[in-house]
């Protein structure tokens, strides 16, 4: 898995964190789940399967 902290070597240290930051702040309700979400989906090798049964109010 590749860091923000490996992302120097080519040279978009600067961009990656700032890219995230920003989209960080693009969330509103329950911004560290879908911050955590999106970083899952993005990295995973595969396909990424939710349980619904962890969603709150269903």
């Amino acid at each position: 898995m590749i860091s923000v902290q490996d992302a120097g070597e080519s040279g978009a240290g600067g961009d990656l964190p700032w890219f995230r930051r920003e989209f960080y702040r693009c969330l509103s309700r329950r911004a560290d789940a879908l911050f955590e979400l999106c970083d899952a989906v993005l990295c995973a090798d595969g396909p990424v399967r939710v349980d619904r049964g962890v969603v709150a109010g269903r």
